[in-house]
């Protein structure tokens, strides 16, 4: 139940979170990292600040890099 969320990976791994559950329109602000070679999500941190809706990522050089949104 999750939208307007933010995906990317860095170094093999998937990230995903932010956003917005469909019954709360506050931001989100976890963020999930998933290991493809051990097939398990873990919690990977929260975002600074309050929850960020329609952020957009962009990976340079084994860094992610996040922002905009509201």
């Amino acid at each position: 139940d999750r939208m307007n969320s933010v995906v990317f990976s860095v170094r093999g791994k998937g990230y995903y979170g932010l956003g917005q559950a469909k019954d709360r329109p506050e931001g989100l602000r976890d963020l999930w990292q998933y290991d493809p070679q051990t097939d398990r999500w873990q919690k990977y941190a929260d975002f600074p600040g309050n929850g960020h809706v329609r952020v957009i990522a962009n990976t340079v050089s084994n860094r992610a890099y996040l922002g905009l949104g509201y």
